[in-house]
């Protein structure tokens, strides 16, 4: 596992390097350093480009000023205690959340966040995309996940 930590910490350390990310420190007693099993991960996706070339209204997609997208998930092996590993991924957010947007996407929203995080990550175009729902899907037919329900009816996340 430290071989993979190693990895890790040399592929942030390497987008820090180049100027990719700023005011991230790696290295011993770092989040990259205390991953507690393999089945943890923390990605950094590269967004810039085509997203940021079209308008804010132009599609659903959200925070389209943001040029990566970063996450930690936390896994553990059955009968692990869940408290460290959900500290190391909370930690992990913490750490680089400074560098953020402020935006949010919703392939990233925990269970336990609510509508309002979800209209969040659709900005400016949740009101037209509640408009579009109350048009084809009047009864809310289509509502896991991040629901977005018709205008006029209140989400029960």
């Amino acid at each position: 596992m430290r071989f993979i930590t190693r990895i890790l910490a040399g592929a942030v350390a390497l987008a820090v390097a180049a100027g990719l990310i700023g005011g991230i420190s790696v290295g011993p007693g770092t989040t990259s350093e205390r991953i507690l099993t393999l089945l943890a991960v923390a990605v950094i996706f590269h967004l810039a480009g085509a997203i940021n070339d079209h308008k804010d209204d132009d599609g659903a997609v959200g925070n389209r000023d943001a040029h990566y997208i970063g996450g930690f998930a936390a896994t553990w092996p059955p009968g692990a205690p869940a408290d460290p590993h959900v500290a190391w991924a909370r930690d992990g957010w913490e750490r680089i959340r400074p560098f953020s947007t402020g935006g949010n996407y919703v392939n990233f929203q925990l269970a336990e966040d609510d509508s309002t995080r979800t209209a969040a990550a659709y900005g400016n175009n949740y009101r037209r995309l509640q408009r579009a729902k109350a048009t084809y899907d009047p009864d809310n037919l289509f509502r896991v996940n991040r629901n977005i329900p018709p205008a006029g009816i209140e989400s029960s996340r």
